[in-house]
Order: structure tokens, then C-alpha cells, then sequence
């Protein structure tokens, strides 16, 4: 009896390892880790997180993003589009889909503490074309509320658009552009 289960564990052990080589996903098991992404400058420090980094089609995907002040003052002024600070954008890595960050070109000011990281949950944003062989697509990604993306690999960005000051005498852009690396499963 012995045997026949360590056959049947090799049996599987050899079928798995047959998936990977082949190029399938391991059946059943979806890990559920997270990923994390950064960048930074001088003064601002942005953040993503995806959790987790693997998913089922037709899961909804779950992205947030935090941007913190680090400069020297207790609190900063900034000055960015009325669509918020921080903006999402994500690629397909192995085919044509990607959809941009939007923001209007009005202006809004906002002001951040130094050290205490602003919570920004994913939201869809961008545009298309009638003649884009993808229309369909982007008609049901757009009218859906829930993120969700179709089976592939894909590499989801955070993203800034503000610059110190108000609105009336802004400074140089920040912009920042943290992403992570996620992956749909059928």
C-alpha cells in the first residue's frame, strides 16, 4: 500500500512538473501573495500594492496605492488635477491592450502631511477610439465598476500628477511611477 502512494505522489509530482515545462499554469493552487511596487524622490514617495499577485479570471483585482510627503515641512500644498493625485494605468505584457491614466486639466489644492501616506484605491481611467480593433472590450472594461482583466500577465502602474504650490504658481512637476506585476489565470 505503501508503494502505491508514493507511485501515485510521483505520478503527480511528474504531471506538475509536465504543466510548468509545457507552459500551463500549476493546476489548483493560487498563491495568495501580494506585490509591492515604489518609486520616490527628493519629497514624495509613492507606493503599489497588489493583493494578491495572482488571480482567477473574472476575480475582481485589488490595487491601492499610497503617496507620502517626506520633505521638511509639517504639511505641503499641492496643486493637481480635480481627478485626484495619484492615477492608474496598466499594460498587457504579452499583447496590444493598455489603458492610460486621465486626469482633466482642471485645477484643484490639496494638501498632505508630512509622513502620513495618502490611501488611493485603483480607478479606472482613459479613452478610446470607434476604430480600435478593441472597442468591444473597452465598452465592457469601461461600463464594468469592477476591475478585472482577462487571462494574461499584466504590469499595473501608479502614477502622479501634481506639483508643489497652488494653482496660480505651481513648481516643477512630481511625477512618480510605481507599478506592479500581476498575473490572470483561466
Amino acid at each position: 500500500m505503501a508503494t502505491a502512494i508514493v507511485v501515485v505522489v510521483a505520478a503527480l509530482a511528474v504531471q506538475r512538473w509536465t504543466n510548468r515545462v509545457q507552459g500551463s499554469p500549476a493546476p489548483a493552487l493560487v498563491p495568495a501573495v501580494a506585490v509591492e511596487g515604489t518609486d520616490a524622490d527628493a519629497a514624495f514617495a509613492l507606493r503599489i500594492r497588489a493583493e494578491p499577485a495572482v488571480y482567477r479570471s473574472g476575480e475582481p483585482i485589488h490595487i491601492r496605492a499610497w503617496l507620502t510627503y517626506l520633505g521638511p515641512k509639517q504639511q505641503e500644498g499641492l496643486a493637481g488635477s480635480g481627478d485626484g493625485l495619484v492615477g492608474f494605468s496598466w499594460e498587457e505584457q504579452l499583447g496590444r491592450r493598455r489603458q492610460g491614466a486621465v486626469w482633466h486639466s482642471s485645477c484643484v489644492g490639496y494638501s498632505i502631511d508630512r509622513g502620513k501616506a495618502l490611501a488611493v484605491p485603483f480607478a479606472k481611467s482613459g479613452g478610446f477610439s470607434g476604430e480600435d480593433p478593441d472597442a468591444d472590450y473597452w465598452r465592457q472594461f469601461f461600463a464594468d465598476p469592477v476591475f478585472r482583466l482577462p487571462v494574461g500577465r499584466y504590469r499595473i502602474h501608479a502614477e502622479t500628477n501634481f506639483w508643489v504650490g497652488d494653482c496660480g504658481h505651481p513648481a516643477p512637476e512630481h511625477h512618480l511611477d510605481a507599478a506592479v506585476e500581476i498575473t490572470v489565470l483561466p
